[in-house]
């Protein structure tokens, strides 16, 4: 079973370092079809199973809405507020998102790896796909390949000069394809202007 696990993260990494080459490589036949939502613009991706919320609901200071899978979970999210600049959006143990408001104190993904790394120095910090302004990453122990580790991600999105992330909360232990979906929910983060 050791063998078989570091098999399997072996082929990861290599899946992952081959995605990043640019090199182009034929797709494994008999390996089933990953939507890629990391690279995706919002306006492509498939919102069906998800409602617009709008947090000014709330009344926690968020003027901001984004699409969550309400549809599916049947119940408004849970927001917490315990910091000024801070909010948890929770739908369920399994998913929980991290919106945090910067002000106009520039974010970038370097200075996002940076925090990454110092906050996580016992893990090691395995890139899924980075670009400007988001990165999918998996946590796992240091040296150790047989643990299968975290995955996470960060979103930086920017509104006429104020910064936020949006990002997995660092307690959480997510899989991938939970990941994808708050990643496809931050996307579509933006300002509230409509009437409620």
């Amino acid at each position: 079973m050791k063998t078989t696990r570091t098999q399997i993260i072996l082929l990861a990494v290599c899946i992952v370092m081959a995605s990043c080459g640019g090199s182009e490589t034929k797709e494994d036949p008999s390996q089933p079809e990953v939507e890629n939502v990391e690279k995706t613009e919002v306006e492509e991706l498939d919102y069906s199973d998800m409602s617009m919320c709008d947090f000014r609901l709330d009344n926690v200071g968020l003027n901001y809405k984004m699409m969550l899978p309400i549809k599916t979970i049947g119940e408004r999210p849970q927001i917490e507020h315990s910091q000024e600049v801070t909010w948890h959006v929770k739908l369920n143990d399994k998913f929980h998102l991290t919106i945090e408001d910067w002000g106009k104190k520039e974010q970038s993904m370097d200075t996002i790896k940076e925090k990454i790394t110092q906050d996580y120095g016992v893990f090691d910090l395995v890139v899924h796909n980075e670009d400007d302004d988001e990165i999918v990453y998996l946590l796992k122990g240091k040296g150790d390949a047989d643990i299968g580790g975290f995955n996470h991600f960060c979103l930086i999105k920017e509104f006429e000069g104020n910064y936020f992330t949006i990002e997995s909360h660092y307690l959480g232990m997510f899989t991938r394809a939970r990941v994808n979906d708050m990643l496809k929910a931050a996307k579509s983060f933006q300002v509230s202007v409509d009437e409620f």
